[in-house]
């Protein structure tokens, strides 16, 4: 079954052609390396299978369900604190519980169509994991020696190693 099909793909930042008629079929379960000299299109190819790149021509199709994450090669500023930084990985889930408890406080003189709205809210939630968000984070933070202290941080004052660290477990999350 193929999970990434990439097909005459050409891609050029201005008049430099970095990519041209490019193909390339990543099978489910293989594991692919990318290897080239500087300024060879590795980095591109990725972005652009991550969705952060378009193309000139061609085409790139990703199997439903395929779930693809893009580690950026030099860490972002970002003026927040850790453990922010970490949650932002559940983001959408984060806003669906803010809702959620709004909703919960007007439950108590509310009519139908608040219920309902609750109701739908409570579902998208849960249906998000939105029960079992918090235990991943905490089952992943020792794995990769995070702790507490790290995590009342702001992530400029970090390293640019504990930034990509930092970065690569919000993107497993």
């Amino acid at each position: 079954m193929i999970d990434i099909n990439i097909n005459k793909v050409r891609k050029s930042f201005g008049f430099d052609v970095v990519l041209n008629d490019i193909n390339i079929t990543i099978q489910k379960g293989e594991k692919v390396g990318l290897i080239g000299s500087n300024g060879s299109g590795k980095s591109t190819i990725l972005k652009i299978i991550a969705g952060k790149e378009n193309i000139d021509s061609g085409t790139v199709s990703i199997r439903n369900g395929v779930s693809v994450g893009y580690l950026s090669q030099i860490p972002e500023d970002n003026d927040i604190i850790v453990k922010d930084f970490i949650n932002n990985a559940f983001k959408e889930l984060l806003d669906l519980k803010q809702k959620l408890s709004v909703y919960e406080n007007k439950l108590l003189n509310s009519d139908y169509k608040t219920i309902t709205k609750y109701m739908n809210l409570q579902e998208k939630f849960a249906n998000l994991g939105g029960y079992e968000y918090e235990t991943k984070i905490q089952k992943i933070l020792p794995v990769f020696n995070i702790t507490e202290e790290m995590l009342s941080r702001n992530f400029n004052t970090l390293s640019g190693g504990e930034k990509t660290i930092l970065s690569l477990v919000r993107l497993l999350l």
